[in-house]
């Protein structure tokens, strides 16, 4: 298993946005209960068994249970379809919207075919998904440019701050922070708490700011975690090679096998 967490995200600070057409002219993607609902309609357990062949865990937060600053149990996001589509009848959507999933396809493990299977779940609850999956040398440069409406994307780190700081922080260069911020999340309440645990030393209390901002976050849905890579390793049968939850390859740890 990987630290490399595979998700999605919408953009929830311009209206309208550009991939998204709801014919009244508005971005939907800026009601949380759309995107809680987009989330409930993804099968992840689906998709980490048969388009990734097992070589996955659903995810519900960004970084893997048990790291540093990452909560014990998060809550689990049920697949449920007809709950989901009572949700966009809440929040004015009875009858979808259209929207453009734009993703990689040469750069996550089966990113193409993953973008293709969460289209399908979308349109059953009535949001009509063109899926435009582009090679990496072109997706990331029209990320940055903030062209996309919900985008894919994917993250390894070592601990929660990481994706706090660069995704969830609202951008501010002199910080350094949000700067892959490319969906307009602003949330001033969560910047301070990031801010607290970014300079907070005490590892209980950092942990536990940590958690706080994962909490919150996870509360906006503003980012839809997916799953987290598994990552294979071949070698010959005389040598031993313990996988790396960072998906590195060392040469220094390849040891023979001892008979």
């Amino acid at each position: 298993p990987s630290s490399r967490v595979i998700y999605f995200q919408p953009d929830v600070g311009r209206s309208p946005s550009p991939l998204v057409n709801d014919g009244k002219g508005a971005n939907p993607l800026q009601d949380v209960r759309v995107r809680k609902a987009m989330s409930m309609a993804i099968d992840r357990d689906a998709i980490a068994k048969r388009i990734m062949d097992g070589g996955a865990q659903p995810a519900y937060q960004f970084l893997p249970t048990g790291m540093f600053g990452t909560l014990p149990n998060p809550p689990v996001i049920k697949f449920d379809p007809a709950a989901a589509k009572k949700l966009l009848a809440e929040a004015g959507y009875p009858n979808g919207f259209e929207i453009t999933l734009s993703a990689t396809n040469d750069r996550y493990i089966n990113d193409g075919q993953i973008a293709q299977a969460v289209a399908g779940y979308l349109a059953q609850i009535g949001i009509r998904t063109k899926v435009d999956a582009m090679t990496r040398a072109i997706y990331f440069p029209r990320r940055a440019k903030k062209e996309f409406s919900f985008a894919m994307g994917g993250w390894g780190s070592a601990e929660a701050s990481s994706f706090l700081r660069y995704w969830a922080a609202s951008p501010d260069d002199k910080k350094t922070r949000g700067t892959s911020n490319y969906g307009g999340l602003a949330d001033p309440a969560l910047d301070e708490l990031i801010g607290k645990a970014l300079s907070t030393m005490d590892d209980d209390k950092r942990a536990e700011l940590l958690q706080q901002s994962l909490s919150r976050l996870l509360e906006t849905h503003a980012f839809i975690p997916l799953h987290f890579e598994s990552t294979i390793w071949a070698h010959r049968a005389d040598i031993a090679y313990a996988g790396r939850a960072d998906q590195s390859t060392l040469a220094m740890s390849a040891k023979p096998v001892k008979k």
